[in-house]
């Protein structure tokens, strides 16, 4: 089968070839999903300079209770 460039037809790849490239594509799709999964999973309580409190809160009870 051809490998296109620029929609003109450049060089006979195997279908092999083919279907690696899209086996590529979903492993770093794949690995963008865990690594945004990673990111997520952060708790973000006191993280804001405004919406905090000035009373002394046990800051480790809630990630706990909200698993993280």
């Amino acid at each position: 089968m051809p490998g296109f460039t620029y929609l003109q037809p450049a060089q006979p790849v195997t279908f092999g070839h083919y279907m690696m490239a899209y086996v590529e594509i979903f492993g770093q799709d794949l690995s963008r999903m865990r690594d945004a999964v990673e990111r997520m999973n952060e708790s973000s309580l006191g993280a804001v300079a405004l919406a905090g409190t000035s009373f002394p809160i046990n800051h480790f009870m809630p990630a706990e209770t909200l698993g993280f």
